[in-house]
């Protein structure tokens, strides 16, 4: 993760705040941003699943249509 959030492109990146807020998906699943890399249609957002333990992406315009997660979505997912 650390690699991927310092690169000189990460830092490039126009919304750092939008990495700050974990957002949750259809399914439930936490997603925690902790980059974003440019790519030929824009940017696009690296994920982490704490719960599952699985590193994803997702266009930025997908990652923001997600809403962000709450602690009653995190006690939820944990008890799952």
């Amino acid at each position: 993760m650390m690699k991927a959030r310092f690169p000189e492109e990460a830092r490039r990146y126009p919304h750092p705040r939008l990495l700050r807020v974990d957002r949750v998906d259809a399914d439930g699943e936490i997603l925690h941003p902790y980059a974003a890399e440019a790519t030929h249609d824009g940017w696009q957002i690296l994920l982490y699943a704490p719960f599952t333990e699985t590193f994803s992406a997702l266009p930025e315009s997908d990652f923001l249509r997600l809403r962000s997660a709450s602690r009653d979505d995190l006690l939820a997912r944990k008890h799952r």
